[in-house]
């Protein structure tokens, strides 16, 4: 799995550079990002998972939230909300984290760097309420934070708040 978020790590890389600079997450660097992390976890699944159906139900969930959430907002919103790029980006990120839970952290952690990215712009005028903000190096940001501390993270809160 590692060797697969090293050669992702590439594509995704790539991604944030440029939804920074241009707002855009193309295809051509999209789906060649989803390849790679798909192979991975198909090799995971085939030679090494110890339980093959739990891994594939937990890979598909995954997706779902990571890239189903951003489905949802784009058709609510007609795409003013969020680009259809950050819903195709959600098929790579669910697919690394390949956990619904590691999906949803990554969405709330994605949501909090975003903002405490963009708070301070917009109290200094540099930014207004309206403004379009790519989402992309968040999401891409947030992916990383929840393969490294994803299950401790997810493990501190249970044990703070559920008994």
């Amino acid at each position: 799995m590692f060797t697969t978020w090293l050669a992702a790590a590439v594509g995704l890389l790539a991604l944030a550079l440029y939804d920074l600079k241009w707002m855009l997450l193309p295809n051509k660097i999209i789906y060649p990002t989803f390849a790679v992390a798909a192979l991975g976890n198909v090799i995971y699944l085939l030679g090494f998972a110890p339980a093959k159906w739990h891994f594939l139900l937990s890979w598909l969930a995954s997706i779902v939230v990571a890239s189903g959430v951003f489905l949802a907002l784009f058709m609510m919103s007609q795409g003013r909300w969020i680009g259809f790029g950050d819903v195709r980006l959600g098929l790579i990120t669910g697919t690394l984290l390949h956990s619904p839970g590691k999906s949803l952290l990554m969405i709330f952690l994605a949501s909090l760097i975003g903002t405490i990215f963009v708070l301070p712009l917009l109290l200094a005028g540099k930014k207004a309420l309206g403004a379009k903000l790519p989402y992309g190096p968040f999401l891409i940001t947030a992916s990383f934070i929840c393969v490294v501390w994803g299950d401790s993270l997810i493990d501190w809160y249970k044990k703070l708040f559920l008994p």
